[in-house]
């Protein structure tokens, strides 16, 4: 039997080639897919949508004047109507989630609820609107490190409500999570005026910096992204080819993560960093939580502001994951900006003659606090902000607000376990 015509032989290459390429652009459409990446742009470009906004609904004036955000979205859209763009976003109400294989989904009969909101649209457990007589109301407002990375019951509210209940046994005290991820101080202020304000809470905390502060208010002259998601400046370190199929495929950016190729030291990027006053963001941030703090002392609430926690206070090193999407920024100097903020929020807290608590300074300098950035923290981290603010509490806000005296031998009862046994 002869060999194939040339014309059979170029066609079984051309087949194979195609096939080839199919299955590549099948690959790295998949890889675009669950990188959460748009799917048909020649050089990537980020989504906008995450799982979480499975759990929302959308401010249509705010969609109206940011459609580009939207573009490429996931989830079925719904929408709010609301007189200015802020908050962007609600939480739907009334659900109950769990999480299978890092995606949000009903709970199976027997399977445990990661999150779930109540009624009011807020995280968490249900609570009466009309806040029962002899209860002291707290409303934590915040963002993501308020509303919690983890399960319901390892937010930092959750276990702030348990420390309370140990360290005022018979008081009845009703912690609610008012935080919202990705949420600006502009956007926690609307939230603050309908929907905490209805609540007459006794006590409003404020932790929240993360969102507020705009890097390049800080740096000037750089031509790459710098934050955290979409920080690529460390790539400036890689060679040409490297930068350019992380630039343009998503199937190659999950190889050499995976391959660990993303850990390389990284070569200084010359940039200045200014902490000097004035900064845009920084004004916008002011005149919000000042809003909020008169706003609650005008309801005779009392408000409490607290400074930001942060890892980038230790000097991490750039090429760790959690400080990479900062690079060319240091530790140090993203500690300044953050410190910057903290500085602005002491000084509300001064104008406004209300208490302050210091976390950043009192926070254990551990790491292990910090699992996945250097501002989310792990349920043993949010034990450990818990414990601090309700610290916080006891000496500065709740005695006058507790309706009973603390007899002495309650103030030694044991405090709620700690979880994963960690201290603080």
């Amino acid at each position: 039997m002869g060999r194939p015509a040339p014309r059979i032989q170029a066609a079984a290459l051309a087949c194979a080639m195609l096939l080839t390429a199919a299955g590549l652009g099948a690959a790295e459409l998949y890889a675009r897919h669950i990188g959460n990446y748009l799917l048909w742009t020649w050089e990537l470009q980020r989504g906008n949508s995450f799982e979480y906004d499975k759990l929302k609904v959308w401010n249509r004036r705010f969609f109206e004047e940011h459609r580009q955000f939207f573009r490429g979205w996931r989830y079925p859209l719904e929408f709010f109507d609301a007189s200015s763009p802020y908050p962007r976003y609600l939480f739907k109400p009334n659900l109950r989630m769990a999480m299978r294989g890092g995606r949000f989904a009903p709970p199976l009969q027997g399977e445990p609820v990661f999150w779930s909101s109540n009624s009011w649209r807020f995280r968490g457990r249900e609570f009466p609107i009309e806040k029962l007589s002899g209860t002291i109301r707290i409303v934590c407002l915040g963002a993501s490190t308020t509303e919690g990375s983890q399960a319901d019951d390892q937010t930092y509210p959750h276990y702030l409500q348990e420390l309370l209940h140990a360290m005022f046994p018979g008081q009845r005290i009703e912690v609610i999570n008012a935080g919202h991820h990705g949420h600006t101080a502009k956007d926690l202020l609307a939230i603050f005026e309908q929907w905490v304000i209805p609540l007459h809470p006794d006590v409003v905390i404020w932790y929240e910096a993360v969102n507020d502060p705009y890097p390049f208010d800080f740096v000037k002259g750089l031509d790459c992204h710098l934050g955290w998601p979409f920080g690529d400046c460390w790539l400036r370190s890689y060679p040409g080819w490297y930068q350019w199929l992380s630039h343009h495929s998503a199937m190659f950016v999950q190889f050499a993560t995976a391959a660990g190729w993303n850990r390389r030291p990284l070569m200084p990027i010359p940039h200045t960093f200014d902490d000097t006053p004035p900064k845009t963001s920084e004004i916008r941030y002011r005149e919000a939580v000042t809003t909020i703090g008169r706003e609650t002392l005008s309801h005779g609430s009392k408000f409490v502001l607290t400074s930001l926690v942060t890892l980038a206070r230790d000097n991490v090193d750039a090429s760790d994951p959690r400080l990479q999407p900062w690079y060319p920024l240091t530790s140090r100097e993203l500690d300044r900006m953050y410190g910057y903020f903290n500085r602005t929020t002491r000084d509300i807290a001064t104008r406004l003659g209300v208490p302050y608590i210091d976390l950043a300074n009192e926070f254990p300098k551990d790491p292990r606090y910090f699992p996945f950035d250097t501002v989310h923290f792990s349920p043993e981290g949010n034990y450990a902000l818990a414990r601090l603010i309700a610290d916080g509490l006891k000496k500065q806000v709740l005695p006058g607000l507790v309706k009973r005296p603390v007899l002495q031998q309650e103030k030694q009862m044991a405090v709620p376990r700690r979880p994963g046994g960690v201290g603080h």
